[in-house]
Order: structure tokens, then sequence, then C-alpha cells
């Protein structure tokens, strides 16, 4: 897939000199332009996919990412003047990334989100009977289950009226930004709106108690431990306020089309196992591939905004199963693998040989 010029000694030695160096990055700012859109778990710092970039290849030249997250290696590529072909099976990791690298007029987006932001308090404030029947039609049962257990109803009206009135945008590239906007309320470190906390380490539980302003208890628990009240609890939050503050700071930070210069990536849907390329086709690949046996459960977080653009959580189950990295052992032809890997599977298989398996995989 690489091409044959870069399998040259020189480069091997320049790429050995650069992994030699400090990739840590620990000091540098790394939620610079439109990197801070949303959250995603495990993302490696822009500055790394940009060393690797510039360090290895020239303006034009073709970057790939077949694992492609949240576009950080795509963006780098579109800010270093290279062309970006990026890849994943996620659905909602596509359309960040996409968004992400994707110039937009911001005078545009200001007027829309204004709209979007008005007539979704009226919506919510004037219409509540149709926003009812709405939720109850919308979702199928075993997904409008899923969303009254993570959800309250007000909350769950609030962002019914928001997905309203983003429905309405008449331009693709504008929803797909305000969708990502509407997720990113969702899907925060600290659970954002809904009943959920953590979920952006992918791992949610839910709160055991919601509390309002004045620190009482409106759902939940009444008598949990106040000691455990940072890690179990959480303020309630207007899904309409959360989606103003989140969109202001998303236009700011937005590539301009006034100022956009280069060409943005190719984003699509592809598995990394088969991708669709042919061989020396590419310049450079630089990826950050999902954690073994499902350190980071990436499905288990990202349907808790996917159900609210129209999947269906059983669908979304059954997919968290494709994923590299996922515990899902049935159904897979094993290769053969080298003897020093098979004497660490066995060492694992010895204790639980389900986790053997996960490994092998």
């Amino acid at each position: 897939m690489v091409k044959n010029k870069y399998k040259s000694k020189s480069t091997y030695e320049r790429l050995v000199k650069l992994l030699q160096g400090d990739l840590g990055f620990h000091n540098q700012v790394s939620n610079y332009s439109s990197h801070n859109f949303h959250s995603f778990p495990a993302k490696f710092p822009p500055q790394l996919p940009k060393l690797f970039i510039e360090e290895l290849t020239k303006p034009d030249e073709i970057i790939l990412d077949p694992m492609v997250g949240s576009g950080t290696t795509m963006l780098e590529a579109y800010f270093a003047n290279r062309k970006g072909i990026g890849f994943d099976i996620d659905p909602l990791a596509l359309k960040i990334a996409r968004v992400k690298t994707n110039p937009l007029n911001k005078k545009e987006l200001v007027d829309y989100g204004s709209k979007i932001y008005t007539n979704a308090k009226i919506e919510f404030n004037e219409n509540r009977e149709n926003l009812l029947k709405l939720l109850d039609d919308y979702f199928e049962p075993k997904t409008k289950k899923f969303i009254d257990y993570w959800f309250l109803k007000e909350t769950q009206l609030e962002l019914m009226s928001l997905r309203n009135q983003i429905d309405n945008i008449p331009i693709i590239e504008y929803k797909n930004f305000f969708e990502v906007v509407f997720s990113s309320v969702i899907i925060t470190k600290s659970g954002g709106v809904s009943l959920a906390l953590d979920l952006g380490h992918t791992r949610p539980h839910k709160v055991k108690a919601l509390l309002d302003r004045n620190g009482s208890v409106i759902y939940g628990d009444e008598n949990f431990d106040p000691a455990k009240k940072r890690f179990h609890t959480k303020n309630i939050k207007s899904s309409f306020e959360e989606f103003r503050k989140k969109l202001n700071q998303n236009i700011k930070s937005t590539i301009s089309v006034n100022n956009s210069k280069h060409t943005p990536p190719i984003i699509d849907f592809c598995d990394s196992q088969r991708l669709l390329l042919d061989d020396e086709t590419v310049d450079l690949i630089i990826t950050s591939p999902p954690y073994a046996s499902n350190a980071i459960d990436y499905m288990r977080a990202h349907k808790f905004s996917l159900v609210w653009f129209g999947y269906i959580i059983e669908d979304l189950t059954q997919k968290r199963n494709e994923y590299i990295g996922s515990e899902a052992t049935a159904n897979y032809s094993f290769e053969d693998l080298p003897e020093y890997t098979k004497d660490k599977i066995s060492e694992v298989s010895s204790i639980d040989s389900n986790r053997g398996k996960v490994l092998k995989r």
C-alpha cells in the first residue's frame, strides 16, 4: 500500500530518529482549532501526527489513517497541505472527523445556530404534547427503554426539540456540524446531560443522585453517602444552554471557508482490515489503533448520541462486535502466530480461556 520510495534506508533512519525523541508533548496545547470539537477517548496529541507528516512527507503527498477515529491525523494532514484519506466503521467517529476537517462559513453557522436554539426553546415551551408524541413514535421499544433509563423526561424533550430544528437545516455539511454539537453535549467526560457518568471514558455508570443548583436531590437516592458525592452525583444541566455553549466554542474553532487554502481529506466508511486501496497509493500511514480486549469501548458511549440520529440500539450493540479490540471471538478464522506470541496467549489462556481467545483475535 505504501509507495516503494518510502522503504529506503534514509527514510527508515529518519523514522528511527523520530521515534527515539520525546513524543510525549506533555507541555503543549492540544485542543487548538477544531481538535476540541467533541470528546473522544484515548486521542493522541495532534503534535504526534504533525511531526511525522512534516518530517516524512512533502506537500500534496497522501496520508492514510485506516482507523480515523476523531480525525486527528486528517486535520493535521489538512493543515500541512497533504492529501488525507481516512476510514472507520464507527458512524459517530466518521461524523466528527468529517466535520472537524470541513471548512464552513462562520456567519452561516451563527445564523443557523441562533435559529436552532431559539426555535427549539419555543417548541419546548409551546408544543410539549407534540414532543411527547414524537418521543413515543421516534424510538422503537428497546431503544426507547434505553432512552428512558439514561435520560430524564425533561431532558428528552429538550433534546428532541433541538434535534427537530437541526433536521430542518437544508445543507448536509451544516447539518452534520450541528449534529456534532448536539452529540458533544451528551458525550462528555462528566456525562453531559444524560444520567451517565464517565461517558468521555466509554465506561458509563448511572448517577446515584442528580442534584439541582442548590444541591438538592431531584432524582435518585436521597440518602447517598455525602463523602462519595463527587464520584456518584452530578448537577442537572440544561440541554439548551449546554448546546449554546458548545455551539459558540465550535464556531470559533471551526475552519473558516475564508481561510481555507487546502483540500479537505476524503473520509469514508470502510473496515481497516479490508481497505479498498491499490498497492503503492499512499505515502505514509499514521493511525492510533484501538487497545486490545475492549479497553476502550467506543460504541458503549457513542450509542448515547447515535440513538438520537435514528440508530436502533440492537443494531449498535451488534456493530460493537465488529470493532478491532472488541471481545467478540465467534465466527473468526484465526491465523497461525509466531511461537513467542503463541506462548503469551497460552499464559493468558491458562488463567482465563476467554481472555486468551480475545488476545489471539
